[in-house]
């Protein structure tokens, strides 16, 4: 309850709104097909907000915009892609700039009756304020503790001072996590795909060498046997070419000729002719069987890179989403704890009798947390429950120190994370 409270009218600050626009294109844009300007130069717009002039009806604010251009395959537009924040931009725009009216009022704790800051009510909520004889629903804005040595004698709650709901940001937050798991789908995806052609590319290149194995196994089965066909069963090229001499060597020593001669030496060559023959084929098939035996072994790498990036997409994906860790006081009391997920660890206090704890944000990780402490009294019973928010920044402070007001002590911590979009 407020005895009263101070009314703001905000006028209107701007008609107009002016600034860059900006556009993203996919690789799938040919660099030629996308718009070009002087290097000095940017695109640009100008938009009237609202109907109204009013006496700043020729007032400008600025508000850059981007707008990312849709991608498409041969099935058409590629679902979750394709995003603007103009009409985002522009609406907050219009919330910023336009005129309103709001209430403002600080209630002490003779105005909170039964209310308990913290527990019944928190900063951001709307709770519904008496002033002037009316229930007037208002956002809490902040709270304060008044304390003296040590103690909390009063508490100063403020109410109002700003628009009740303004959902742009969180619909831009909201907006920017979406589009980032499905483009770490759509990657993994695109791995997965590029792996299954890598295999199928690896398979053909197998049977290709299979093939030219077989081709070189039929070379060498047609030269034994014609060799065999010149000098019996058995018989190997050097041996019909020795056959060979000898004959002609005995046809000179006889003195023979006429056709029978004739016919020898022209055999002769023709199977010395045909051996070679044979042995190019026999080589230019090994030559394309080691070929193959490359390209599988490239396909095969192909393969085993396409399976790490995959891993590693995967990997990606999770580190975007939430998470929930559970920590009970019998783990950080003797000695500090760290949580299984490795992003935080947890102290006990000995100077407040082991009634408090120190959280501390462990590495690099950025995110924003909801830390949630369950308390208990002496005597094992419920204590209250108490939250915590906290943005966890890798320039800020990472070390959250949490001791219950009343005298009890923690009996265990949830903290909720969800990991900061870079």
């Amino acid at each position: 309850m407020a005895t009263d409270g101070e009314l703001t009218v905000v006028r209107r600050l701007a008609g107009y709104a002016y600034g860059q626009w900006s556009v993203d294109w996919p690789e799938s844009v040919p660099e030629e097909q996308r718009p070009k300007l002087a290097d000095d130069r940017e695109h640009g717009y100008v938009h009237r907000l609202g109907s109204g002039s009013g006496r700043m009806g020729r007032r400008f604010v600025r508000a850059d915009v981007s707008v990312t251009a849709a991608e498409y395959d041969k099935n058409g537009r590629v679902p979750h892609t394709g995003y603007s924040n103009v009409e985002d931009v522009l609406d907050a725009a219009v919330a910023q700039t336009d005129e309103d009216a709001l209430v403002e009022r600080a209630i002490t704790r003779d105005g909170l009756g039964v209310l308990r800051p913290g527990v019944d009510f928190r900063v951001g909520d709307v709770v519904e304020v008496m002033i002037w004889g009316c229930a007037v629903p208002l956002p809490v804005t902040a709270i304060e503790a008044v304390t003296e040595a040590g103690a909390v004698v009063d508490w100063r709650v403020t109410v109002g001072g700003q628009v009740v709901s303004d959902d742009v940001e969180r619909k831009r937050a909201n907006a920017d996590l979406e589009r980032a798991v499905w483009g770490e789908r759509r990657e993994r995806l695109k791995v997965a795909r590029e792996a299954g052609e890598a295999k199928a590319a690896a398979a053909a290149a197998q049977s290709s060498a299979d093939a030219a194995d077989a081709k070189a196994v039929a070379a060498d089965g047609k030269a034994k046997k014609l060799a065999e066909a010149l000098s019996g069963g058995g018989a190997t090229i050097p041996t019909v070419m020795a056959d060979l001499q000898r004959l002609n060597r005995q046809l000179q020593q006889n003195g023979e000729g006429g056709a029978a001669d004739q016919g020898l030496i022209p055999a002769y060559i023709a199977a010395n002719t045909k051996r070679w023959e044979l042995q190019a084929e026999l080589d230019r098939q090994q030559d394309a069987l080691a070929e193959a035996n490359r390209k599988a072994t490239d396909a095969n790498t192909a393969a085993l890179k396409a399976q790490e990036d995959l891993a590693l997409a995967e990997k990606r994906e999770n580190r975007l989403r939430p998470k929930i860790t559970f920590a009970h006081q019998s783990q950080w009391l003797r000695a500090p704890y760290d949580t299984p997920d490795g992003l935080f660890r947890i102290e006990g206090d000995s100077a407040s009798l082991d009634r408090g704890a120190t959280i501390v944000a462990r590495g690099t990780w950025e995110g924003d947390a909801v830390m949630i402490m369950s308390n208990m009294n002496g005597f094992g019973n419920d204590g209250g429950t108490e939250i915590r928010f906290a943005q966890i920044r890798d320039d800020g402070d990472r070390r959250f120190f949490y001791k219950p007001v009343a005298l009890v002590g923690i009996r265990q911590i949830v903290i909720l994370t969800v990991p900061r979009l870079v």
